[in-house]
């Protein structure tokens, strides 16, 4: 399994998350399949984290 960051250590910050009904679908459809997160929020997470990286100048210079 992919090692994940743990955030636990830093403050959070509760928001207000509204999400078409058709990806908050999918996503739950995804979270059931691939048994990969334990929640919603996990997913979303990860998500966040996967596109961080991908943003960060260093990514893809040596592709």
């Amino acid at each position: 399994m992919v090692k994940r960051e743990r955030l636990t250590s830093v403050g959070s910050k509760q928001i207000l998350l509204k999400l078409p009904e058709g990806m908050y679908s999918e996503i739950m459809r995804l979270v059931d399949e691939k048994k990969m997160w334990q929640s919603i929020q996990d997913f979303i997470r990860d998500a966040i984290m996967a596109e961080l990286r991908r943003q960060e100048p260093d990514s893809g210079k040596d592709e």
